[in-house]
Order: structure tokens, then C-alpha cells, then sequence
């Protein structure tokens, strides 16, 4: 029998969506049984919902929620029921979007219309279903991600956008752009809510930097505010704080399964030792996350397993997709990076009037046009290689491609130590990637701009081979055989008109040259730390890149949405034309930049 509208019971349903989605809701169950009170409880990252929507209806700010889910977690659920919880409370407009397959939304709409169904509570109003709407002007709409002006036609009160991170971009449709037209359709207005649910998929796109961009609850209420927060507080809940994934509702083990677990600890396991579960018997967890790898549905395949049971929120980002190269090798290199000698951040001069040296000069990092890792060595073979933008004054759009023009260093062996290729400078505009440090490399300048400076670059460094890639190339290679002062490549092709071999400037990446290429860099990145082979790369920004790098279903190496891959081919070429570099045949100076890293300033001498 339903409460007396008037008792503490009922006012607290009226004004509480999890009282009376525990009370009064209604889900679906793993055999598709319905699933109802008192059998309803709400988990950790239900309440954590719950509780930033009480309280931003509390101090009356807009209520903006970005929640990263892992498997059957009932967050599309539990978000429902938000939605169908304010449209039965006040009139709402509520807008229900998903991915280009119908299936998603109508997924999303059938449990809406379960909850309707199954409500008992008087709310003084009922749901038309084939109209989706209530007596109360209340009303339910919805959309798929193939428009980019989904729900631009109203405004709204209510959204909830599922799987976000997989909106797809086509020649018709944007996926950021379907993004911001939907939010913007729902006011800045205090008792106003905006949902976005999406398992992960890579680092990029509009729903990892709204991930990014959000904080905590707790954060926001003690005062722990970013400058640049997007007004969305984040929500996620790692696997193994689920009581039904090794938790309270495991079965518990036998004395001879948790001794052969403690004496067979993975590396992997190990870690997850060390960083700490967030609850329960940890060889309970183990136990259930071994059961799981070795099941056909992930075949011990551990990067599906973190996709979609995420450790942290790191991992189901970084997992997500089929990478293009070795994460478990990048990851390696960053961490190496603690220990490596900082970076030189320079500028580039001419050292006379004839422009034939140039010097390099330490500066501030927001001064700087090169970051140096390390500088020329003598007896060392140095490559040039260089991915060209269009360049500054014709680069459009919110996130343009950028220029990628990197000296690497042939390795060798010297002294019986192994030194690996390396990524040794690097020109860039690294003012704007100290404002914004989650981007990639930035370096968008005019054409004759970016001649001048790989010149300069490339007289600083011993003339190493210029290699310009030549499919995207708007005049660097003109510009550079024009001046004659640095070496540029040139590759040998067929005339096929003259029947003759010949010569022409630059690399062209081709269907047949391509593959070989980032093949062979994927290589030396899974060998990094093996003596005779592997490749090091001490730069954040190009490993950012590197990691991002997926290959799709036609296979294809390509950077994820929301991401650049622009170094990436310039490595690759890098590594492919080292051996017609030039050799560096300067005297060491007596100073390096290699000094201890809790010494004063750096030089560059």
C-alpha cells in the first residue's frame, strides 16, 4: 500500500530518486527476470550519482555528471531512473541520446518505460507510453549520434548521452560536434541535469576530455576548484570494488586455491598488490580476475580485461581499442623520464650575416622554439626527418595537424654501451604546450618560419639530412634546396615515361612504403631497453602521441578522435632513412646538459 502523501515516507520518495528507486523501481536481471523491491540495492557508484545531484539541488547550481562505466555496473540504469524520477517530481523536458544503432537508445527507453510501469507511488500523475509523455507536461524525446544538431530543435531540463566515447565521425556527422549542440540544448539553470555514461575507448574525443576536465564531489566541496573545470564532477567505480567481482558475494576460497594464487603473483598482479584493492579479500579478487582471463571470453588477453574492468581510471582509457603500439613500452619510457636528465629549452639564432651557423641558446620554457634532450655528440649519426603542416596561415579549425620536425640519432654501439635511436631535439612552440600540457606536440608555423628554423636547427646539430615528407609538403623542400645549406634527402624512383632511374627530393609516403615503416617503429618501441635494438623516445608529448595510436578495422594506424599522430610518421621515417644521415664530427664541448637534475639552470654549450 502506497504512504500516506503527507508522512516523512512519501516526502522523502517525492524528493529522493534513490528512496524510491530502491522502494518503488523495477530492473531487469542477468535472465531478464524483473527485479523489485526488496530486492533493489543501490551500489557505491549509484549513490555516488545520488549524491551529486542532492547536492547540486541543494546549494542550486547546475547539475553536470561524467561517468566512466565499466561492465554491468547499472549506471545507464540507476541514470534512468534519475530522469524518470525528475519528470515525475517537477515538468521536465528530458532528452535521451545514444550511438548511431537504434538498439542503444531503445535499450535506455524500455527501462524508462519499466520504471513508469512499475512505479506504484501516487505521484499525481501518469505515463503515456506510446506518446512519451505524463499528465504532468512532463516529456521524454530522443535521438541517436548521427545528427549534429541532436535535440537542437528544444530545450531541456533532463539529458542523458550513453557511450559517448563510441559516437562515431562520418562525412555527414561530427561526434564533437553532435556533443556540444546537445549540451546546449540544456540551460546553465540550477535543478537542470546532463548525464554522459560512456565505457572508454582511447585517450581523445569529446567524452575523455569532459572526463578530464571533471572533479570529484569532494574536491568541489572543499574547495579544490581548477581554473579551467568544465563544470562536470566525475563518477567511477573500479571492478574491484564490486561485491559480485571478488568481493562479498565471491564465493570463498579453499586454503590450497589461495596458496597456489600468493606463490604464482604476476608481475601484474603484483602492482595491483602494491597500489591496493579498494576493498574485500585481494585473493578473492585475484581469484576472480583469473577465472575471468582464462575464460573464452578474453583468452588471457589482459588488455580486454582492463578495457572493460578498468583497474583505474587510466587504464580503461589506455586500454581501450586495438593499439598500434606496445603501452606496456611507453609506459616504461615515461617512467624512465623521472630519472632521465630535463630537457633544454632553447631558442635559435643565426651566428652571422651570411645565415650558414647557427647557435642554440637556453631560455625559458615560454620563450623556447626547441626542446633539446640531448645535444650533438661526435662520431654520432643524426637524421632529420620532418612531417609537414600546411602551416600557420592556412592551418584551420579548432584543432589543427601540426608540424613534425625531430632530429633523432642512429644508434651504435661505443665503448661497449648501447645506445639506442633516440628522439634527440625537437622544434615546437613550447610556450603553447606548457598551457596546455594534455595535448600533444604544437607547432603551427608559417612555411619560410619553419624553413628558417630547421636550418638553423639542423646547422646547430651538424648538418644532419633533412627528410621532408613530401605527401603533405606546401614548399619546406623548395625552400630548403633553394637556401643549399643543409643536405636534404633524396629517395630513387622509376620514370617510367623515360624508362630510367632517378632522383627526387624528399620521402613520399605511399600504400606501399607506409605499412613497412610504422611497422618496423612499433617494432623498436616493444624492444626499448634490449641491448642492439629498440628505440628511445624521452619526449611526454610524443609519447602522448604514441599511445594514442590505434589500428582500425581496415588496418590502418591512426590517432584516435580528439588526437594527433603527427610525430609518429615522422619517427617512422626517421628510423627507415637513418643510415643516409650525416655524421656529427664537432669537438665535445667540456659542459653537457646532461648535469645532475638538482643542479641550477641548464646550458647549452
Amino acid at each position: 500500500m502506497p504512504p500516506d502523501p503527507d508522512s516523512l515516507a512519501a516526502r522523502i520518495t517525492r524528493s529522493d530518486a534513490l528512496s524510491w528507486f530502491e522502494m518503488y523501481g523495477a530492473l531487469r536481471g542477468k535472465k531478464r527476470q524483473i527485479i523489485r523491491a526488496p530486492e533493489i540495492h543501490a551500489n557505491i557508484m549509484q549513490r555516488d550519482i545520488r549524491a551529486i545531484v542532492k547536492y547540486c539541488h541543494e546549494v542550486q547550481i547546475p547539475c553536470r555528471i561524467v561517468t566512466l562505466k565499466g561492465r554491468q555496473q547499472g549506471s545507464s540504469s540507476y541514470s534512468v531512473a534519475e530522469i524518470v524520477h525528475q519528470c515525475r517530481r517537477t515538468p521536465t523536458n528530458a532528452l535521451i541520446i545514444g550511438d548511431e544503432y537504434e538498439k542503444s537508445v531503445k535499450n535506455l527507453v524500455n527501462m524508462f518505460t519499466l520504471f513508469t510501469r512499475a512505479d506504484s507511488f501516487d505521484w499525481g500523475n501518469t505515463y503515456n507510453q506510446p506518446s512519451k509523455t505524463f499528465t504532468n507536461d512532463s516529456a521524454l524525446t530522443t535521438e541517436t549520434a548521427n545528427d549534429n544538431r541532436a535535440g537542437a530543435s528544444g530545450t531541456y531540463q533532463a539529458m542523458l548521452m550513453t557511450e559517448v566515447a563510441h559516437w562515431k565521425d562520418t562525412e555527414n556527422t561530427s561526434s564533437a560536434a553532435t556533443f556540444a549542440a546537445a549540451l546546449s540544448c540544456v540551460p546553465l539553470a540550477a535543478d537542470t541535469l546532463v548525464i554522459v555514461e560512456s565505457t572508454p575507448k582511447g585517450v581523445g574525443g569529446s567524452y575523455y576530455e569532459t572526463y578530464q576536465g571533471a572533479i570529484l564531489l569532494d574536491d568541489y566541496i572543499a574547495g579544490n576548484i581548477p581554473k579551467d573545470w568544465n563544470g562536470f564532477f566525475k563518477v567511477f567505480y573500479p571492478w574491484h570494488n564490486h561485491p559480485e567481482y571478488g568481493g562479498a558475494l565471491y564465493r570463498a576460497l579453499t586454503d590450497d586455491e589461495e596458496t597456489e594464487i600468493r606463490e604464482s603473483l604476476t608481475d601484474k598482479e603484483m602492482d595491483f598488490l602494491q597500489r591496493g584493492f579498494a576493498s574485500g579479500d585481494p585473493m578473492k579478487r585475484l581469484h576472480w580476475r583469473r577465472t575471468l582471463l582464462n575464460s573464452p571470453a578474453f583468452q588471457k588477453d589482459e588488455e580486454k580485461f582492463e578495457q572493460e574492468y578498468p583497474f583505474d581510471e587510466d587504464s580503461g582509457f589506455l586500454m581501450s581499442g586495438r593499439r598500434a603500439f606496445s603501452l606496456q613500452k611507453i609506459r616504461q619510457m615515461r617512467a624512465a623520464l623521472k630519472d632521465a636528465p630535463l630537457p633544454i629549452y632553447c631558442t635559435l639564432q643565426w651566428a652571422d650575416k651570411s645565415e650558414t651557423s647557427a647557435t642554440l641558446t637556453p631560455c625559458a620554457e615560454d620563450e623556447a622554439c626547441v626542446v633539446v634532450f640531448e645535444k650533438p655528440r661526435p662520431g654520432f649519426r643524426y637524421i632529420f626527418p620532418t612531417d609537414p603542416a600546411t602551416g600557420a596561415s592556412q592551418t584551420v579549425g579548432a584543432d589543427p595537424d601540426n608540424h613534425a620536425p625531430l632530429i633523432m640519432r642512429e644508434g651504435c654501439w661505443d665503448n661497449g654501451k648501447w645506445f639506442p635511436p633516440k628522439l634527440v631535439a625537437r622544434l615546437a612552440d613550447c610556450f603553447k604546450e606548457k598551457r596546455h600540457p594534455k595535448q600533444s606536440v604544437v607547432c603551427r608555423w608559417d612555411i619560410d618560419v619553419l624553413e628558417m628554423r630547421v636550418t638553423q636547427l639542423s646547422l646547430a646539430y651538424g648538418k644532419p639530412t633533412l627528410v621532408p615528407e613530401m605527401n603533405m609538403d606546401r614548399g619546406l623542400c623548395t625552400l630548403a634546396v633553394s637556401r643549399g645549406t643543409i643536405p636534404v634527402y633524396k629517395r630513387e624512383v622509376f620514370n617510367r615515361i623515360e624508362q630510367k632511374d632517378e632522383s627526387q627530393w624528399g620521402w613520399l609516403t605511399t600504400t606501399s612504403t607506409r605499412p613497412p615503416i610504422l611497422e618496423a617503429l612499433a617494432a623498436a618501441i616493444r624492444k626499448f631497453g634490449a641491448d642492439g635494438d629498440g628505440i628511445d623516445i624521452p619526449d611526454a608529448a610524443v609519447l602522448r602521441e604514441l599511445e594514442s595510436c590505434v589500428v582500425t578495422l581496415k588496418g590502418r594506424i591512426e590517432a584516435m578522435p580528439g588526437t594527433h599522430d603527427d610525430t609518429v610518421l615522422a619517427l617512422a621515417i626517421g628510423l627507415a632513412t637513418i643510415g643516409h644521415g650525416s655524421v656529427y664530427t664537432r669537438k665535445e664541448r667540456d659542459r653537457t646538459h646532461e648535469a645532475p637534475r638538482n643542479r641550477g639552470p641548464r646550458t647549452f654549450q
